[in-house]
């Protein structure tokens, strides 16, 4: 058996970057994304939707564990992939 819909909520993590390639709602961004103190340079593709006052954001890519040093526990060792895809659904909301 595989857990292949099994969810990490992680407290601990940040993004800092700029947007790059705007193109109607298709966008890159490239900065630094943190997790668990340990950061990395990503780029990812995404889609941003301007709303009246809000921003609507959305994007999905893959990082290795390892790369932020999760610890797959033994027990589930070969149940967890060592690459995970991140997605990020989020609404910012002006002031």
């Amino acid at each position: 058996e595989t857990y292949q819909d099994y969810a990490f909520y992680i407290s601990t993590s940040s993004f800092e970057g700029k947007v790059y390639n705007t193109d109607d709602s298709l966008s890159t961004v490239k900065g630094m994304l943190t997790i668990h103190g340990v950061s990395n340079e990503i780029t990812a593709d995404g889609i941003f939707d301007l709303l009246d006052n809000t921003i609507k954001l959305s994007s999905s890519f893959m990082i290795k564990l390892e790369d932020y040093n999760v610890q797959i526990p033994k027990i589930v060792m070969y149940k967890i992939a060592e690459e995970i895809l991140v997605d990020i659904n989020m609404i910012l909301i002006k002031t």
